[in-house]
């Protein structure tokens, strides 16, 4: 189950060991939600959809990597909420998937591991809420040949599904494995994918749906920032 993931079949091979019956949920996946400062808000303000949906994807790219790039250097962003001191983004870690091989920050002050201690802990934890979507293995059938039948049974399959709860899942991630669909399943699932949703609310977009949106906006004030943690050796995060 272990080598699996990071190999396949041809490092089983190689290793003489049986292919495994079970799978190892060994990718963990969140989202980050920050309060947006009042002048990046006000950029936001300007692409919120006449319809002013709860959850939207900015669709200009190039926008939105202005806008993830102001969110970089803000020095008063914080953590989900205003209880939270404000904070530089850069020291709300983790920042990116590799920055969980330093440790996930707590609000204690702990949590941080360094090859080359003692150095001081600056990092203060983003809020995080788990993700998983509508393609984990352990909901679709371990009979792939009812997997035509499970899509039709389905009016829409999400890219995303981010279990918010109004922030009772605070602190948590997620870990799956995804199924990848044959091509013999895309007529089936033709005008049947989203973005995603959080809780039940769809993700508003009028883009192609893509794995993970990376940025997601809640109205104007907030933003979910798309992590994950690897479990297995070779990107050993901790």
């Amino acid at each position: 189950m272990y080598q699996a993931p990071l190999g396949g079949d041809p490092l089983l091979k190689k290793m003489d060991l049986p292919h495994a019956d079970k799978t190892w949920a060994h990718l963990c996946v969140g989202y980050k939600r920050y309060l947006l400062p009042p002048d990046i808000r006000e950029s936001v303000d300007k692409y919120w959809p006449k319809e002013q949906p709860r959850y939207w994807v900015l669709d200009n790219f190039d926008v939105a990597s202005d806008i993830g790039r102001a969110l970089q250097q803000s020095k008063a962003i914080r953590s989900d909420t205003d209880r939270d001191p404000p904070h530089r983004f850069d020291d709300l870690g983790p920042v990116s998937a590799s920055d969980a091989d330093y440790g996930l920050p707590t609000r204690a002050g702990g949590g941080s591991v360094s090859t080359a201690p003692p150095l001081p802990i600056t990092l203060f934890p983003p809020a995080y809420y788990p993700a998983t979507n509508d393609y984990r293995l352990d909901r679709w059938p371990a009979d792939r040949s009812k997997w035509t039948a499970y899509v039709a049974e389905h009016k829409d399959l999400a890219d995303v599904d981010i279990d918010f709860r109004n922030g009772v899942t605070r602190g948590f991630a997620y870990c799956f494995v995804s199924i990848f669909p044959n091509t013999e399943l895309t007529p089936y699932l033709e005008g049947k994918r989203i973005v995603g949703r959080i809780d039940r609310d769809v993700i508003v977009t009028n883009r192609t749906p893509f794995i993970a949106p990376p940025m997601i906006f809640e109205h104007d004030t907030h933003v979910f920032l798309y992590f994950r943690i690897n479990l297995e050796s070779t990107r050993g995060d901790v």
